[in-house]
């Protein structure tokens, strides 16, 4: 019979509060870098559409023009990630608005 200190019955409360709370947390970051890649949307709409005649779009627009990207170009990890690689992943998803973002900006720079 399992006692109190038994492992199967210690770890039993902190790990489903320890997936809770990654789950809110991958939620989160979601939510947030929907929002980033959508602002990087926005500005370079702004930058370099609207000139051309194109009308202006809000951050709604970007949002869901973004969503649409994401799922024309996502692909589905079938393996489990070890939390170096999810890391990385995850810097990547940031780090891709911002390095466009940048770039677009460097480029706008130029427009005359």
């Amino acid at each position: 019979m399992a006692g109190v200190d038994s492992p199967r019955l210690a770890f039993l409360v902190p790990k489903t509060y320890h997936s809770k709370m990654k789950t809110l947390g991958s939620i989160t970051f979601a939510i947030l870098v929907g929002l980033l890649r959508a602002y990087a949307l926005y500005q370079l709409w702004s930058w370099f559409v609207v000139p051309l005649g194109a009308p202006k779009i809000g951050m709604a627009h970007a949002y869901g023009l973004s969503l649409v990207g994401a799922l024309s170009s996502s692909g589905i990890i079938y393996k489990k990630q070890t939390e170096e690689e999810e890391l990385g992943q995850k810097a990547l998803m940031v780090a891709i608005p911002l390095f466009s973002l940048g770039l677009g900006y460097i480029a706008h720079l130029f427009m005359a």
